[in-house]
């Protein structure tokens, strides 16, 4: 004790609550022994209590961040921490120096802000308390993975199979940036030559944020249409006709309705080209489509020979036998030269003069044989009918008058206008036959001296023959 003062060693460590802190005099030689008393009280802390969470902000569906809190004073602080999310009960740990950690905090729990609470529970010398935090959850990002579509293609292909995946696992929507395409869910379908651009997009939802568009580009080829020119024929000496084409090949349930223009169709063969085969040239003219290009395949035309006919002129008829030569006329409609020919009867031809040779029915041919541009023509017939002629008939006696027993001679000459007449002459006296003679040389003689006297008149019949009557 110094200046009747004395001070004791510092009051710490002690918990909460009131204490009687006593003080005892010890006297000296001047005082007596004395002491007295106070009250201490020491009162209960209010600890420091904070939480955090970390990483924060996170990410949906990445890492899972840990939120731990903390408690401290002068002092120990022991017992338990509660950790609330937006005020609902989460999790409530022992401290052990000073912090608690909840279990990890699911990045899955949904887009937004979260209150992360903390309440210390107090113990016997320190009161409760509590203190917050805020979360964020943000939105993921996502990328799309979409396989290339096979390219080049050619119009025509059958529908393409589209296939894309976004990382969030959410449905790729596909969709025709450009081109001629057109997309019904996954599948693409062609509907023209040219560049399609398709896209994959995923839109986002409540956790993920939209993707970034992949897209992708198809050479779509023209398809190849076959062009054939039709094969066709004609006589020799006739225009060309028409010429036609068919197509073939046609895609997409294409007509002939795609098409403008038309096939350019030659051939080298004009009227007068002997009859063959001629190559008739399919190429593009004006023909134009916007999803073909053309392949050409040639046809043939066929020129045949021409038929042809004739016109013949009916020769005179009936003609009688002797007649001067006939001048025959007949012409073909090819314009070549006609031939005559006897079919059948008494006559002859050179040229296009008939000779009659005799009485008949003489039947006369008109020919055209043909050549090379013309068939033969059908044959064409006349008939002439040719009467007998009448012959000529002198006739002389050796005596006239005569004496009855004379012999006379009579001569009958038979004469015409062609071959000598043959036969037999009957030579009558009035009603009665004397003689039936041949014919010689056209001459028949008879020799009689059994006429009696008188006048007699004498007659010779001729039988006649082939030509004469």
């Amino acid at each position: 004790m110094s200046g009747g003062t004395a001070s004791a060693g510092g009051f710490n460590g002690y918990a909460a609550g009131s204490y009687t802190i006593g003080v005892t005099y010890n006297g000296d030689s001047n005082n007596n022994t004395a002491s007295t008393s106070t009250t201490l009280t020491i009162s209960m802390a209010t600890p420091s209590v904070s939480d955090t969470c970390s990483p924060n902000p996170i990410t949906y569906g990445g890492s899972n961040s840990i939120c731990t809190g903390y408690a401290s004073d002068s002092g120990t602080v022991t017992g338990t921490l509660s950790f609330t999310i937006n005020g609902s009960p989460w999790a409530t740990e022992t401290l052990s120096s000073g912090s608690a950690t909840a279990p990890q905090f699911s990045s899955t729990y949904g887009i937004g802000t979260y209150t992360v609470g903390v309440a210390y529970s107090g113990d016997s010398n320190n009161n409760a308390a509590s203190s917050s935090t805020t979360l964020t959850i943000g939105k993921a990002s996502q990328t799309i993975n979409f396989a290339a579509p096979a390219s080049p293609v050619t119009y025509g292909v059958s529908p393409i199979a589209l296939s894309a995946t976004a990382s969030s696992g959410l449905a790729v929507i596909f969709s025709v940036s450009s081109g001629p395409c057109s997309v019904s869910g996954s599948t693409l379908t062609v509907t023209g030559a040219g560049t399609c651009v398709v896209a994959a997009n995923q839109a986002a939802n409540t956790d993920y944020s939209a993707a970034a568009t992949v897209s992708h580009s198809i050479l779509v080829n023209a398809a190849v249409l076959t062009v054939t020119a039709n094969n066709a024929s004609r006589v020799y000496g006739v225009a060309n006709p028409t010429f036609t084409a068919y197509f073939s090949e046609f895609v997409n349930g294409d007509t002939s309705s795609v098409l403008n223009g038309a096939p350019s169709l030659t051939t080298t063969a004009t009227p007068t080209s002997a009859p063959g085969s001629y190559t008739i040239t399919a190429a593009v003219g004006t023909l134009a489509a916007s999803n073909y290009t053309f392949s050409f395949v040639n046809g043939t035309l066929t020129v045949t020979a021409a038929t042809q006919t004739i016109s013949f002129t009916a020769p005179a008829s009936p003609v009688t036998y002797g007649v001067a030569p006939i001048s025959l006329s007949a012409t073909a409609s090819s314009g070549l030269a006609v031939i005559f020919s006897v079919s059948s009867g008494p006559c002859t031809v050179s040229g296009n003069t008939l000779t009659l040779v005799g009485a008949g029915t003489c039947v006369v041919a008109a020919n055209q044989p043909g050549n090379a541009d013309y068939t033969a023509a059908v044959a064409v017939v006349q008939s002439v009918v040719i009467n007998k002629e009448s012959v000529i008939v002198n006739s002389t006696s050796s005596l006239s008058p005569s004496i009855y027993g004379d012999n006379v001679a009579l001569t009958f000459t038979l004469t015409g206008s062609g071959v000598t007449p043959t036969g037999t002459v009957t030579i009558n006296d009035g009603a009665n036959t004397l003689a039936t003679i041949s014919l010689d040389a056209g001459i028949a003689t008879y020799n009689t001296s059994a006429l009696i006297a008188g006048k007699h008149t004498l007659t010779a019949v001729y039988s006649g023959d082939n030509n004469y009557q």
